[in-house]
Parts: structure tokens; sequence; C-alpha cells
């Protein structure tokens, strides 16, 4: 079974879903929502602008742009007003799925929009707007990327889990492939792939 994790927010509890980005539409406050809630929504909302904002800029190669997108996903990242336990209920007993269900997304310095992952291998692709990336030097998008490894891979590590697989990709429509990587962190170390070094 394949499990696609996408972000509303910045910072806060993973959830299940198709969609690449994550959006949430936009409605108006209840009467039964509490001042968290309404909060939260806020917040993600505010996020989910700032990552269109990426996402559009990246496209224009508008570099100043991206900068101010960024700079507002890692201040939303700082202030994310979720509860820290997510609702949904106790941890799994499968450590790998803690650790994939715990992973920050849309901030510095790799700006995540989704990973999709198995339940048959420790294979973790994980999506990032090509332009953006790309828009970056090689040697900061290997920095990047690496970062985001080793922190994933050393938590994994701990949890006795030695074979990840961290592949970054485009975000597409589709499931992602190998074909399509970026970069390959695997055994403690990354690479940017031909396709990743050249775009």
């Amino acid at each position: 079974m394949v499990v696609i994790l996408s972000m509303i927010a910045t910072a806060g509890a993973v959830g299940c879903g198709q969609s690449s980005g994550g959006a949430r539409s936009t409605s108006a406050s209840s009467p039964g929502q509490s001042a968290q809630q309404i909060a939260s929504e806020k917040h993600d909302n505010d996020a989910q602008r700032a990552n269109d904002d990426l996402a559009r800029a990246a496209r224009a190669k508008d570099r100043a742009a991206v900068g101010r997108a960024q700079r507002k996903l890692d201040e939303l990242a700082r202030s994310d007003p979720s509860p820290a336990v997510d609702a949904a209920g106790p941890p799994s007993t499968d450590q790998y799925r803690n650790v994939i269900d715990g992973f920050a997304f849309k901030q510095a310095p790799l700006y995540v929009q989704q990973i999709t992952t198995s339940d048959s291998d420790h294979d973790a692709f994980v999506a990032v707007i090509v332009e953006q990336f790309c828009l970056s030097t090689i040697d900061v998008r290997t920095k990047a990327a690496n970062s985001v490894y080793e922190q994933l891979d050393a938590r994994l590590r701990k949890a006795q889990i030695t074979d990840l697989a961290f592949i970054v990709v485009p975000v597409t429509q589709t499931a992602p492939t190998r074909g399509q990587a970026l970069a390959i962190g695997r055994g403690g170390h990354l690479r940017l792939t031909k396709r990743g070094r050249t775009c």
C-alpha cells in the first residue's frame, strides 16, 4: 500500500491525502470553533498562500520573491499554533511510520511538499517544487537535501532502521519513480543525480 503524506501547514501533524499541495479550502469560522481551531485554520491558510507564492515565484525565476515566500514559510513554521500532539490518536507501533509522520514540511532548507512511502520498504519519495529546488546552485541544492536526509536518517537509525532510501523528486500528480530523482540519499550519503545537477 502506498501512503502519500502531505502537509497543509508548515510544521504540525501530517495528514494523508492525494493532493500534492495539501490545499485546504478557506471557509468562514463556524460558531462552534474554539480560538485554537480558528488560529490553526488561519495559520494553515496563510501557509498555503505563502507556499503558492513560493511556487509562482519559482516558476517565474524571481529570486527575490522566492526568498520572501521562504522567509514567510519559515516564520509560519516557528509560529504554528497546532497542538504538539496529533489528535488522531497514540503513536503507531511502526517506528518508521512514526518518524515519517513527524516530518516537518514546507520549511527550510528543502521546503518539502509531500512524502510518498509504501508498506513494503523504507523508500521515501520526497517531493519538492522543482523550479524552486533548481533555482539555487548545485552546492546549495546538495546541502539542503543532505541536511534533511541526515536528520531523517539519524532519527530512523535510533529506531534501528538503517535502510532508508531518501529520494528527492519533483511534485507530480502521479506516483513518483526513481527515474525522476533529483537526489538520492542512502547508506549515510546523499548525491545529486544528473537530473538534479543539470536542471
